[in-house]
C-alpha cells in the first residue's frame, strides 16, 4: 500500500505522518522537495516509491526539475504524482484566522532557527517585521491549491478541525472514511489534540 498526504503547512500533516508510521510500520518520506530544511534529505524527481510508503508533500513544494522548482506549478506536479498512489489524504483547516496564526508562528521560528515542532502559546511581539506580502500570497496559494485538487481529482478534504478535535467520534469517523484497512482507534488516539503544538487558545 502507498500513501500520500497533501496539505499546507500547519494543517496536521506531520502529526498524521508519524501516527500512520507508527500504526503501519511503512517507510516514511516527509517532504521530498524541502530544499530549505538543513540537513535534510532531498529526493530526485521522479521517484519510485516502493510498496509500503507513506509519503506528506506541502502544497508549493516541488523538485527542482519540475518547472525550475517554481512552486505556482505545484497543482500541475501533483495531479501527476497521485496517480502513484493507492490512497490520498487532503488536509486543510477551516478556521482561516488561526491557520495564519500558526503559520506565521512557524514563519517566525525558521527565521529563529528555533524548532518548527515544538509547542507555543502566543505569537511574539516582533512577528510584523519578518511577515510580508510573499507570504501572505504563498500561504493563500498553498490553501486554495487543496480546494482545487479536491476538485478536480473528486477527493474530499479532511479537516483538521475535525481530525484533531475534541470529539474524538467525529475524527474517528473521518479516519474511518478513509478506508485504509489499519486499526482506526489506535490511530484516533495517536491523534488526540493533547499532543497539538498550541497549548491555548488566546494569543496576544
Amino acid at each position: 500500500m502507498k500513501i500520500l498526504i497533501i496539505g499546507p503547512p500547519r494543517s496536521g500533516t506531520t502529526s498524521l505522518i508519524r501516527s500512520l508510521g507508527e500504526v503501519t510500520k511503512y517507510t516514511l518520506i516527509t517532504e521530498p522537495f524541502n530544499y530549505n530544511l538543513k540537513n535534510h534529505k532531498i529526493y530526485s524527481h521522479p521517484i519510485n516509491y516502493d510498496d509500503g510508503i507513506i509519503v506528506k508533500m506541502i502544497t508549493a513544494q516541488v523538485p527542482l526539475e519540475y518547472n525550475n522548482g517554481d512552486w505556482k506549478f505545484f497543482k500541475n506536479f501533483i495531479i501527476d504524482e497521485i496517480n502513484k498512489f493507492d490512497y490520498v489524504i487532503l488536509l486543510n483547516r477551516k478556521n482561516l484566522k488561526e491557520h495564519w496564526e500558526s503559520y506565521i508562528n512557524l514563519v517566525y521560528k525558521n527565521k529563529i532557527n528555533s524548532q518548527p515542532h515544538s509547542s507555543w502559546s502566543q505569537l511574539p511581539d516582533d512577528i510584523d517585521s519578518i511577515i510580508d506580502i510573499g507570504h501572505k500570497n504563498i500561504f493563500k496559494y498553498q490553501r486554495d491549491v487543496i480546494y482545487d485538487i479536491s476538485s478536480l481529482l473528486n477527493i474530499n478534504i479532511s479537516w483538521y478541525e475535525e481530525l484533531y478535535g475534541t470529539d474524538r467520534t467525529i475524527s474517528l469517523k473521518l479516519i474511518t472514511s478513509w478506508g485504509l484497512g489499519l486499526d482506526n482507534n489506535i490511530l484516533n488516539d495517536l491523534l488526540h489534540p493533547k499532543f497539538k503544538y498550541r497549548k491555548q487558545k488566546s494569543l496576544i
